[in-house]
């Protein structure tokens, strides 16, 4: 079981409340069969702010968004994508 939590003191309540309905609608895909590797990619390289270095992750120094954070870090730790990670 995946458990996906975002916090960050960043961000604006709406765009937070915009990572939740993406959370919800991951877990829906993956309760229905979505392949997790095809999540992660369709995450992954988004680009748009919040943007920049990532910290207390022990493979990922950078992200080009939150999505791109959590598909990067989906790709890397379930799904065998050495090339995304940094370290």
């Amino acid at each position: 079981m995946i458990r996906l939590a975002l916090s960050s003191r960043h961000c604006s309540s709406e765009l937070i409340d915009l990572y939740d309905v993406i959370a919800r609608l991951m877990s829906i895909a993956l309760q229905y069969g979505a392949p997790l590797a095809k999540i992660g990619y369709l995450l992954s390289d988004a680009q748009f702010e919040p943007c920049g270095p990532v910290s207390h992750h022990a493979r990922l120094k950078h992200c080009s968004s939150l999505p791109d954070l959590i598909g990067r870090h989906l790709l890397v730790e379930y799904c065998g994508g050495e090339e995304l990670a940094h370290v």
